[in-house]
C-alpha cells in the first residue's frame, strides 16, 4: 500500500514537470527505449519477424548511404574460365595460388568487383 502511494507521488510530480516542458527530451527517450526494450524481450512471432525485416532494411540503407561506390557503373559479367589454351600457356591445372593470386589482383585491377571461383584447391596453402 505504502509502495503505491509512493509510486502515485512520483508520477504526480513527473506530470508536473511534464507539463512544465522541463526534462521532455529526457521523458521520451527514456519511453522509446522502455518500448524498445520492451517490444525486444517480448515480442509476439508476427512482431519478431517484422523487428528483423525492420533491422535489414536499415542494415541495408546503412550501407548504401555510406559506401562508395567503386568502377564506372559498368555493370558486365564476365566470366574467365580456363580453357586448353590456357593450361598450354600456364601449366598444368592446379596452378599454385601465387598464380592465382596474381589473376585475382589483375582483375580486381581492371575493375572487377565481384569474384568468385568454382574450383576446388585440394593442395595446402
Amino acid at each position: 500500500m505504502r509502495i503505491f502511494s509512493l509510486l502515485r507521488r512520483l508520477l504526480s510530480r513527473a506530470k508536473l514537470q511534464l507539463l512544465k516542458g522541463a526534462r521532455l527530451p529526457l521523458f521520451l527517450g527514456l519511453m522509446a527505449m522502455l518500448l524498445t526494450l520492451w517490444l525486444h524481450a517480448s515480442a509476439p512471432p508476427a512482431l519478431a519477424i517484422l523487428i528483423d525485416r525492420l533491422d535489414n532494411i536499415v542494415y541495408d540503407q546503412r550501407f548504401n548511404l555510406f559506401t562508395v561506390p567503386r568502377g564506372g557503373g559498368d555493370h558486365k559479367i564476365v566470366i574467365v574460365d580456363y580453357d586448353q589454351k590456357s593450361l598450354d600457356a600456364e601449366g598444368q591445372w592446379p596452378w599454385s595460388r601465387f598464380k592465382i593470386g596474381d589473376m585475382v589482383e589483375k582483375l580486381a585491377d581492371a575493375g572487377a568487383l565481384v569474384i568468385g571461383f568454382d574450383v576446388t584447391f585440394p593442395e595446402p596453402a
